[in-house]
């Protein structure tokens, strides 16, 4: 597993995480503007995923009340498969918990294999599907949620 150090996402790392974004979800990928409004909001909570000062990850997530939705974990093209979006989510999960909520909830494309193994990795469970959710190419969203506690 490579080791990276994580920090909260900045507007400094902004262009960075908009290049990684864009190779991770083509059409779909946020904007800059996005990531500001993002940055801006108090309800959300961005990291990345740094190796010597360079970003190569992201993640952010939202949290109302007691519940908590991730939007994104993208890692750079070049870093995938070592262990960077574990560590990543991870991370939110610990932030989850620090904050007492009961479940952090995401969807993820049902073909996307790698994801879905790291998020039942981290404890999340398959527990519903969004029909037709995503676009080029559409295609279903299954809903995986990390019961953090019980109620």
């Amino acid at each position: 597993m490579l080791k990276v150090s994580i920090f909260p996402l900045t507007f400094n790392d902004i262009f960075k995480a908009v290049s990684i974004e864009k190779q991770c979800f083509s059409s779909e990928a946020w904007s800059k503007e996005a990531f500001k409004d993002a940055l801006n909001n108090k309800l959300n909570y961005f990291i990345c995923a740094k190796i010597e000062n360079e970003v190569i990850g992201f993640a952010g997530m939202c949290f109302v009340l007691d519940e908590g939705y991730v939007y994104n974990i993208a890692v750079d093209k070049e870093f995938r498969g070592s262990g960077v979006a574990t560590q990543m989510l991870k991370h939110l999960l610990t932030y989850a918990k620090s904050l007492n909520l009961k479940f952090v909830s995401l969807e993820v494309r049902n073909s996307n294999a790698a994801a879905r193994s790291l998020y039942k990795k981290c404890g999340f469970k398959e527990c519903g599907l969004r029909k037709g959710f995503y676009d080029s190419p559409k295609e279903d969203a299954l809903i995986m949620t990390n019961f953090l506690k019980c109620t």
